[in-house]
């Protein structure tokens, strides 16, 4: 696996090693060694959940395509599981009972009002800019520092305002860098307030930034009732599609978070009026 790209963030370097020892366990011969038909038979004969499956398949079409062996078979069926994975995210997300943007906004409030600069901090980005996980981010005075060290994301502290620089997400390369400035007082003192004691938005025990497989941990644990990002995002697409605009509030967020407009309008069963 030390063709993978360097690009790639370390946590998604570890769960590819990961799913490649797993179907490797699974199969009699290696992966590149082994047929189309048996990868894709072993695949189905674990009954594993679609999201499982979906993970070993794409780990052999990676192994298949860096071999330059023929995959027709492999991408015809992960299409298939495509299928299937989007189905079952409509059905979970029909299903689930949320509280209302109102309840989490109190929230956030509250914990500004008790000064958890950390989980106010956390919980602002995830909801103001729709972020996933991706909270490795350090507090700086310069945006010259960002421009410098593209590694992480940063909380650049100005006289007025906050810029929030977005390098490292899950879709930067589609994307590209964003910044978004803010010029909310209250988030502005937050930010200045934990960066007196701390360079790094999440640190460890021992004072260390946290690494990446660990962030959604903390994310999850400062939440509302630990719903998370993924449950935030819908709580503001289910009100979204209650307005006159929905279109408009969906394209915003599809911005922010860097998601394509279409998989959100297909994962929550939202109409495109625009057609």
């Amino acid at each position: 696996m030390d063709f993978l790209s360097k690009d790639l963030a370390p946590a998604t370097i570890k769960q590819y090693k990961r799913q490649f020892q797993k179907l490797t366990d699974l199969l009699e011969n290696t992966i590149v060694d082994s047929s189309q038909k048996t990868i894709i038979t072993t695949i189905k004969r674990e009954n594993l959940n679609v999201n499982s499956s979906f993970a070993l398949l794409n780990i052999a079409i990676i192994i298949f395509r860096h071999s330059g062996k023929n995959l027709e078979k492999l991408v015809h069926y992960r299409d298939v599981l495509k299928g299937k994975v989007l189905e079952h995210t409509i059905n979970v997300n029909s299903e689930l009972v949320l509280p209302s943007s109102k309840t989490i906004e109190t929230y956030i409030k509250s914990l500004y009002n008790r000064k958890l600069w950390r989980d106010y901090i956390i919980n602002y980005l995830v909801w103001t800019y729709n972020t996933r996980n991706e909270l490795d981010i350090k507090f700086v005075n310069s945006t010259r520092i960002a421009d410098k060290d593209q590694r992480h994301n940063y909380l650049v502290i100005r006289a007025k305002h906050i810029i929030f620089i977005k390098n490292k997400y899950k879709t930067s390369k589609v994307y590209g860098r964003r910044e978004f400035i803010n010029t909310n007082p209250d988030f502005r003192r937050a930010v200045l307030a934990l960066s007196k004691s701390q360079e790094h938005l999440i640190i460890d025990k021992n004072d260390e930034p946290i690494s990446d497989e660990n962030i959604g941990t903390y994310v999850l644990n400062a939440t509302y009732e630990k719903l998370g990002e993924g449950k935030y995002l819908k709580i503001q697409l289910d009100e979204a599609k209650k307005k006159k605009n929905t279109f408009n509030i969906i394209k915003k967020i599809s911005k922010r978070r860097g998601t394509d407009l279409e998989t959100l309008l297909t994962a929550y069963n939202i109409e495109d009026e625009s057609t």
